[in-house]
């Protein structure tokens, strides 16, 4: 990688010899290919909430033609874009066909523009901030096409592309390894539990007893800081809040009067539409939107717990509180029957389910490191401040 760069001057200013000026729509093209239901059809379904940070979740869809016609249909390669305001940042590129919402542009390369470099092009800050800045509408303000198509911008040779979306996608290969290989943890972890603990299989032959899980646990909700910062000074923690749960970087909040968490205690989503989500990994401030539940007794531990929680979390999100704005129902939560392990099994599970949570752990720092490394490189590399 070479780090030193000529410049020349054009009409819209400096470039990197040997770049040239482009317009977006001589680079790439807004597809509207309308999706035509087909009862045969099983392809996955992205809308806007699936996409984060880079990542996709599949909501797949059993049978296509029950969400109508009125979706674009997309093809492995294309860049899906959030086009309202608060997803600009939502950019992805899918390995796989399928449908998407009419809230997300598919935008192919031209011939002479790599697909793997557009895509970095176009989660580029430069482009976002743009996007957003030309955007129209008061409500939910939508990115305006026939606007960005006539902007121009200065690129590499086609061979540049390529090389600049390797580097670039081989970080995002390893972050999405990480990503993968936590998923396996996680889901061992918790197959674990519940062939120890909820169907009692290989366990020998203990003397198992039931409890109210109320009896051993206790809820605390986190609160509002009255004072954050985007760096970390001296008595400043992380915020833990929701968008921080999927990875998101966080800010940093005074601890003074607040709540804080352990990276071995379990945080639940206690409002809004994820209410019930749990989670455990975090050291931090904790937001007002969330709880750690604490173990009162020593016949749980917070392994146990969080494990536990986790098998009850699709249930506390159906049966919420409140009428605008959901919550998740404590005291229904306390009333769960909890099957209480013998001492030498909770001994025994806490031991394999907090290896796994190190590996984890130590995989989310790692992608942390990664993450900023590639967001670093991606706007120094479009510019051409660092030529490959």
């Amino acid at each position: 990688m070479k780090q030193k760069t000529t410049f020349k001057n054009t009409a819209i200013g400096e470039i990197p010899e040997g770049w040239n000026a482009l317009q977006l729509g001589k680079m790439a093209e807004l597809v509207k290919e309308v999706y035509r239901p087909n009862k045969q059809d099983n392809l996955p379904h992205v809308g806007l909430e699936h996409i984060d940070q880079q990542s996709l979740t599949l909501n797949l869809i059993g049978n296509s033609s029950d969400i109508g016609s009125n979706k674009f249909y997309f093809k492995a390669g294309d860049v899906l874009f959030g086009k309202l305001r608060p997803y600009f940042r939502k950019v992805y590129r899918p390995k796989f066909d399928g449908v998407c919402s009419t809230d997300i542009w598919v935008i192919r390369a031209k011939d002479e523009i790599d697909q793997g470099f557009l895509f970095y092009f176009l989660a580029n800050r430069d482009f976002v901030d743009l996007a957003s800045r030309g955007s129209s509408g008061t409500r939910m303000p939508r990115a305006d096409w026939d606007y960005l198509k006539n902007t121009e911008w200065f690129l590499p040779s086609f061979d540049s592309q390529r090389a600049i979306a390797k580097i670039l996608s081989d970080l995002d290969e390893k972050i999405e390894l990480n990503r993968q290989m936590n998923k396996t943890l996680e889901a061992i972890a918790q197959a674990i539990f519940k062939q120890w603990f909820v169907d009692f299989e290989s366990t020998g032959s203990f003397d198992w007893q039931a409890d109210e899980l109320g009896k051993h646990i206790e809820f605390i909700k986190g609160k509002k800081p009255s004072q954050v910062s985007e760096t970390q000074f001296v008595g400043y923690r992380p915020q833990i809040l929701i968008d921080n749960l999927n990875g998101n970087p966080s800010l940093y909040a005074n601890e003074n009067g607040m709540i804080v968490v352990r990276i071995d205690e379990p945080i639940m989503v206690m409002d809004g539409a994820s209410s019930g989500r749990v989670e455990i990994g975090h050291n931090g401030v904790l937001g007002s939107t969330l709880a750690k539940v604490i173990v009162t007794s020593d016949r749980i531990s917070n392994l146990f717990l969080y494990y536990f929680l986790k098998t009850k979390e699709s249930g506390i999100n159906q049966n919420t509180t409140g009428t605008s704005i959901p919550h998740a129902d404590k005291e229904r939560i306390k009333k769960y029957q909890c099957n209480l392990p013998p001492k030498k099994l909770l001994e025994t599970f806490n031991n394999i389910a907090a290896g796994f949570l190190n590996k984890i752990i130590t995989n989310k720092k790692e992608i942390k490191i990664l993450v900023q490394i590639r967001d670093s490189l991606l706007p120094r590399l479009m510019s051409g401040k660092i030529r490959v």
